[in-house]
């Protein structure tokens, strides 16, 4: 095997390793298990390598150690992330005499508001704990709902006072997963709330990234605004959803419009939706430069776009999903990219484990962008890469790739097949970069100068009127969509077996040249 095929693998085996600890189970003494066996694996080898003999099995037997050493480290990753104690643990659900105990918390708000009415929920950055005896220094967050009595935002530091609460699943969605993909395994509601006088003790680091992501934050809700002033609603709320993955002023029936249609993970801030994008401004910025000068031009689009729409964690991803197919785009081939998407997403894993399996706008974002890499190579192949439509076959075939590899996990989320995915997706996805831009530029504009942005507004709202349009048609046609229910383990299998169909295909074509 070729040394970028044995990377392309140990990262594979460390995904494996995150997945399968997400899944299932494991106890320490298995994953100690497997380091041993990765180890026994590699002594052979090396006895191999100084006995100069069984090239062949030497290179054999060190392949396998190395994916079973990967393979445990993902599995230990995720376990430790798991199992991970704080201070915290100790004031969750305390009682006296029947009633739960309230504590008085120092810290700052550490995340967007998200307000429905007079509720709201915000993460809190707790940086101490009040007792009558002493102060007690953490560094903790939490989630915090209730009734919002006086603004607060980003960076604002706040005393609360309330009992902490563990958080627990409701119906099928893992809600304590998803608190503990953010970092936060306490919840404290409807609590006591006032602004804090006194400096916190911050260090260094955590100033200068408050100091850094307060405008961040500040530029985000401006830009929210904008749009909703530039543009007429509900395609406002849309254009706010797809820009900055907010989705809560979206109305309910048009969010049942897109499940009918197989169509809402254009709702979700993918790294499919960005390279879009990006291959868009690529593709104007080469009538005027080289190549390699139009990536970095595009590249710098996208952190612009980051950094405008509030540089959150799931838009960072997209961001960083996106630049990696499109360097590889730009050099040429889009399958070089495969150990660069794996590495990312290696990364993006060792840091935050519960992406992999808790975190639905990375799995699109992963699927859409393996769909690119994997899927349309096999698709040019099929219908020849000489394309005389105008570009309009590629953009079809792109848009197959990625809803070919999204397809199950759409299946699997929410339970339903659209019989007119297909055509609803194509009809749409083309517009996906005008929108996008459009509406970008049209919330920029609208911030400078407000009657600026109505204008270029207008170009907005028409692109996405199209697209809603497409998309409440499609919907009320009978039997647009048809409720299915697919256990997991199948949806894996079925990723399974078109991985290896791909490998296949990919073999027998290497085969015939």
């Amino acid at each position: 095997m070729h040394k970028s095929q044995i990377f392309g693998a140990a990262l594979l085996a460390f995904l494996l390793g995150t997945a399968m600890a997400s899944a299932v189970a494991v106890s320490g003494n298995w994953i100690l298990f497997l380091i041993g066996v990765s180890f026994a694996c590699m002594i052979v080898a090396g006895y191999f390598a100084l006995s100069r003999e069984e090239k062949l099995s030497k290179q054999k037997v060190f392949l396998i150690g190395l994916i079973f050493l990967c393979f445990s480290g993902g599995a230990y990753r995720f376990s430790v992330a798991n199992a991970g104690q704080s201070v915290l643990n100790q004031f969750i659900g305390l009682e006296a005499g029947g009633k739960t105990i309230e504590f008085t918390f120092r810290g700052y708000v550490d995340g967007e508001i998200t307000k429905d009415n007079s509720r709201f929920s915000f993460q809190f950055r707790i940086k101490e704990i009040v007792t009558p005896k002493l102060i007690i220094p953490v560094n903790d967050r939490i989630l915090v709902q209730g009734e919002l009595s006086q603004p607060a935002k980003f960076g604002d530091p706040l005393e609360i006072v309330a009992p902490l609460l563990a958080p627990t699943n409701s119906g099928e969605f893992d809600y304590v997963m998803y608190l503990k993909k953010q970092g936060i395994r306490a919840v404290a509601k409807s609590p006591k709330i006032k602004s804090l006088d006194k400096d916190l003790n911050l260090g260094a680091f955590e100033k200068a990234r408050l100091s850094i992501f307060r405008p961040i934050f500040n530029i985000k809700n401006r830009f929210e605004k904008s749009v909703g002033t530039s543009i007429a609603s509900p395609n406002s709320a849309y254009i706010n959803g797809i820009l900055l993955g907010s989705r809560q002023n979206i109305p309910d029936s048009l969010r049942k419009d897109f499940n009918r249609t197989g169509t809402s993970h254009v709702l979700a801030i993918s790294g499919y939706n960005i390279t879009l994008v990006a291959a868009t401004l690529l593709g104007l910025l080469l009538w005027r430069w080289r190549r390699q000068k139009a990536i970095l031009i595009a590249i710098a689009g996208i952190a612009v776009f980051t950094v405008m729409t509030g540089a959150s964690a799931s838009v960072v991803r997209a961001a960083v999903m996106g630049s990696v197919v499109l360097i590889a785009s730009g050099i040429g081939r889009l399958s070089d990219a495969r150990n660069a998407v794996l590495f990312t997403a290696a990364v993006m894993i060792a840091f935050n484990p519960f992406l992999l399996v808790f975190d639905v706008g990375f799995q699109l974002s992963f699927a859409a962008v393996l769909g690119l890499i994997y899927v349309y190579p096999s698709l040019q192949n099929k219908f020849g890469r000489r394309d005389e439509t105008g570009g309009i076959r590629e953009i079809a075939l792109m848009t197959l790739s990625a809803q070919i590899a999204v397809l199950p996990l759409l299946v699997g989320y929410f339970k339903t097949i659209s019989l007119f995915s297909l055509p609803a997706n194509i009809l749409i996805l083309p517009f996906m970069p005008a929108v996008m831009l459009l509406g970008f530029i049209s919330g920029v504009a609208g911030m400078i100068l407000p009657i600026a942005g109505k204008v270029l507004g207008l170009a907005a709202w028409a692109v996405s009127e199209y697209q809603l349009s497409v998309v409440r048609l499609f919907s009320h046609l009978p039997w647009s969509s048809v409720d299915v229910s697919i256990s997991w383990p199948i949806i894996v299998a079925v990723y399974f077996f078109g991985a290896f169909t791909l490998w296949r295909l990919r073999t027998s074509s290497n085969a015939k040249v």
